[in-house]
């Protein structure tokens, strides 16, 4: 994600106002290409840990996608349109977590267990 050029990723911790994530990572980028190049990386990572994303929303030409990776739901966004829908401010509850200090095999906190939804 870092290497596809997505800009001002910001990780919050949304477990304890959130009831279908623990965190939300938010980030932008210039153009429509840009964001799938970011989505294309989040679901090789995901891929490598023999994971997938349990949903894509937002189709080619969309501002704004979504991926639902159970515990993490990352937000990709072209920067007016992050601007507009301002989830970093819908969501200031919510903890800020320092992207520098996170080891990327453990997570920031204790994840959740939730059950899928039928």
């Amino acid at each position: 994600m870092f290497g596809k050029k997505a800009e001002d990723i910001t990780l919050l911790y949304v477990g304890e106002i959130s009831t279908f994530t623990d965190y939300y990572l938010i980030c932008s980028a210039d153009s429509e290409p840009q964001i799938w190049a970011v989505v294309d990386a989040v679901e090789t990572a995901l891929q490598k840990n023999k994971l997938k994303p349990l949903g894509i929303e937002g189709r080619r030409t969309a501002p704004w996608v979504l991926v639902d990776c159970s515990d993490i739901v990352v937000h990709i966004f072209k920067k007016e349109s992050r601007a507009f829908y301002n989830l970093d401010e819908l969501y200031a509850n919510a903890e800020r977590i320092d992207l520098s200090e996170i080891v990327l095999s453990a997570p920031p906190k204790k994840v959740r267990k939730r059950k899928a939804s039928s």
